[in-house]
């Protein structure tokens, strides 16, 4: 017999830990793959091949199997095909029964046995199952169609109510030549290997092992997680006598302590707990419900780690770090704390592949790639992924996903002192800020300030606080202000919006009476309401678009400044 391991594919949703293939991420200090080696290698199995699209880096790692005790052969997939494409690339050098897996697998020997058991006839292929509750995990698998006991088809991820039993497809199958021979003549697509076992059935006997062992997935980032708590299962407690151990720290429970490790005075590790070589773990540190720390990480004081992995040559400083992933080498400064429960107590909802997904866990941190760098007194909410070497600057809190090779920092705004004479400038929207006449002539798609606005905001801002002002529909008004970039000049308290802006001129006025008001506006009239509601408001009349340029003059009334454009504006707000 011989196991047929399937390691190719670009694992896009295992982002941000997809720089190679999903099975190569250690946990205990072994790659997901080398697990599920040694554990076809415990079924008995020698004689290994291995699909695989990073051909060299695993064969790198692994060769010819020989320091596992095993006979390994490699075939290249190239692109992400499909596990039919793959089975087929390793033809060559397949026996007359073999198993075919996803290198995930790590308790194959569990099933190997159960499988054997099912096959009656050398022509049988037998599939691994396992009973479903839950229906909406079911919709997301293959199922199968059950008749006497056989299988007579898979049917890929049914739509609800349509699912012909709750027997899920594990992705562990006793396969034999003749199954290869039916697969070369299902046309060639991504499932084409589920196809080829439906017509398959058409002419031979499918057949079915059912297991009640828990199968963990490896689909998703936080997958990570339950296949370390998977593995922690069997840990057991070891120290080196390497390890340099402060006789005032406290060890409890399954701890493994690997070579060279140094667990520094008053840290508190409570098993499981996995510690790889040459790790560090500083002053009153606190490990806790699964902590796996990889070769050469190091953790600093005041550290507190809960159901976390961290990667190789990754280094932390004080704060908290909860139900996380960190990649290899990323270094995180102090006060870095991780949100890993929502406020509702709901599941943890992130997003992978711009679609939102419900990952099912109640608590969840963040997910850092490779080689990242986060500032110190940083968080971040619960479900973040940020992507391999990022930024994420000081007091930075991150709300949302976080791309490759991004700086994401919060933008911190020059300190004012306030005086009860601080200046506050009203603009209108329309033909005073945004160009309105060429978004008419756009028919209504192109928007656009004028091209002084942003600068004469960018420069009121340091001397004044800025408002709206303006008649129109708020969302649409609004919009024109965010596609403009103007909006983040103003603060949404301080922006208003009406259909009738002569009825609501009094009380937006009282609102700032104790400011030094500056109206900005197109429209005369609105500027001479203002004076008389108020006589302190310095009025600005803009004297363009289509209002300004119909104006008639309004008798015994006069602005106290009149521009062209808002160039000037900043120096009549600075003088005034």
């Amino acid at each position: 017999m011989q196991a047929i391991i399937l390691a190719a594919g670009e694992s896009s949703r295992f982002y941000p830990f997809n720089d190679s293939h999903k099975s190569m991420v250690k946990i205990m200090g072994k790659t997901i793959l080398e697990h599920t080696l040694i554990s076809v290698k415990e079924s008995g199995i020698k004689n290994v091949v291995i699909v695989t699209s990073d051909n060299n880096k695993i064969k790198e790692l692994f060769g010819d199997g020989s320091k596992l005790g095993l006979n390994i052969k490699y075939v290249t997939q190239a692109q992400a095909t499909g596990m039919g494409d793959a089975l087929l690339l390793a033809e060559k050098y397949l026996e007359s029964n073999f198993f075919f897996l996803h290198a995930h697998h790590i308790d194959f020997h569990k099933f190997k046995d159960l499988l054997l058991g099912r096959k009656i006839n050398n022509e049988d292929i037998v599939l691994l199952t396992k009973k479903i509750n839950d229906p909406l995990l079911l919709q997301k698998m293959g199922v199968l169609k059950i008749e006497d006991e056989k299988v007579v088809e898979i049917v890929e991820k049914p739509l609800k109510g349509t699912e012909p039993s709750d027997l899920g497809v594990i992705g562990i199958y006793l396969l034999n030549i003749a199954f290869v021979e039916n697969l070369k003549k299902i046309p060639k697509e991504h499932y084409n290997f589920e196809k080829s076992i439906s017509h398959f059935a058409k002419k031979a006997d499918v057949r079915f092992a059912v297991t009640d062992i828990d199968n963990v997935s490896l689909k998703y980032p936080w997958d990570i997680l339950s296949f370390k708590d998977h593995l922690f299962s069997c840990l057991k407690k070891y120290i080196a006598k390497s390890a340099s151990i402060s006789a005032s720290s406290q060890i409890s429970g399954e701890v493994y302590i690997d070579e060279n490790v140094k667990v520094m005075e008053n840290a508190a590790i409570k098993g499981p707990c996995y510690i790889g070589r040459n790790a560090y773990v500083g002053n009153n540190s606190i490990l806790r419900q699964g902590v796996d720390l990889e070769e050469n990480s190091v953790i600093g004081a005041n550290m507190e780690f809960k159901n976390t992995l961290m990667m190789k040559d990754s280094k932390v400083h004080s704060g908290f770090i909860g139900d996380s992933v960190i990649g290899k080498n990323c270094r995180i400064g102090a006060g870095f704390n991780t949100a890993n429960v929502r406020l509702d107590r709901a599941t943890v909802k992130t997003i992978v592949k711009n679609e939102k997904i419900d990952t099912g866990q109640k608590s969840l941190g963040v997910m850092v790639g490779n080689d990242t760098r986060i500032g110190i007194k940083s968080s971040s909410m619960p479900g973040i992924i940020i992507g391999r070497k990022a930024t994420i600057g000081s007091n930075t809190v991150v709300a949302e996903n976080v791309a490759d090779n991004t700086k994401y920092y919060t933008e911190f705004q020059k300190v004012v002192v306030k005086k009860m004479n601080k200046k506050f400038v009203l603009f209108d929207i329309d033909f005073t800020l945004f160009d309105t006449q060429a978004f008419k002539d756009s028919q209504l798609t192109e928007y656009a300030s004028y091209k002084e606005v942003i600068s004469v905001l960018e420069n009121l801002s340091e001397i004044a606080e800025l408002g709206i002002f303006s008649k129109g529909e708020s969302e649409f008004q609004k919009t024109k202000l965010e596609k403009t970039g103007m909006a983040r000049f103003f603060k949404e308290e301080n922006i208003h919006i009406f259909i009738d802006k002569d009825v609501n001129l009094i009380n937006v006025l009282e609102k700032y009476k104790d400011l030094k008001i500056f109206l900005v506006d197109d429209k005369l009239e609105i500027l001479h309401s203002a004076k008389k509601c108020m006589e302190k408001v310095f009025t600005i009349w803009v004297k363009r678009g289509w209002f300004a340029e119909n104006q008639k003059p309004i008798p015994s009334f006069k602005s106290d400044a009149e521009v062209e454009n808002l160039s000037e504006v900043v120096r009549i707000v600075q003088s005034n």
